[in-house]
């Protein structure tokens, strides 16, 4: 009768330490995956700061050549004002106003498609 006890303590003493060994892995596989997840998310933190960031800067870039287009606007509405005040016999002026007023119409006419495709990329 002895030795059946013993043998049932020795496996219930042997199950117990597999159990604890099991329970100890079990740990250890837990605070790695706490650990992933803690690196994942001060990863996924990062990427929202910068995507944050790269917002602002983008919103900072647009507002800024909205008003050098608004500038651009002006100086080619004086630029018209002026040539239909001045008389029509200098050419050569009218030459430069046309240059001029065709260039600023193109450089407003592509950053405005800039800043469109700028604005589709970030949405």
């Amino acid at each position: 009768m002895i030795f059946g006890v013993r043998v049932d303590i020795s496996i219930y003493v042997h199950r117990v330490s597999e159990l604890e060994n099991v329970n100890r892995q079990q740990d250890e596989l837990l605070r790695g995956q706490s650990q992933q997840i803690t690196r994942l998310q001060n990863n996924l933190e990062y990427v929202v700061a910068e995507k944050r960031q790269q917002e602002e800067m983008s919103q900072n870039f647009r507002i800024h050549i909205e008003r050098q287009l608004s500038l651009r606007d002006q100086e080619i509405e004086r630029l018209r004002n002026d040539l239909e005040r001045n008389p029509k016999e200098d050419h050569e002026e009218i030459r430069a106003f046309q240059k001029t007023f065709h260039q600023l119409q193109n450089a407003i006419h592509d950053v405005r498609k800039y800043l469109d495709r700028l604005g589709n990329v970030s949405d």
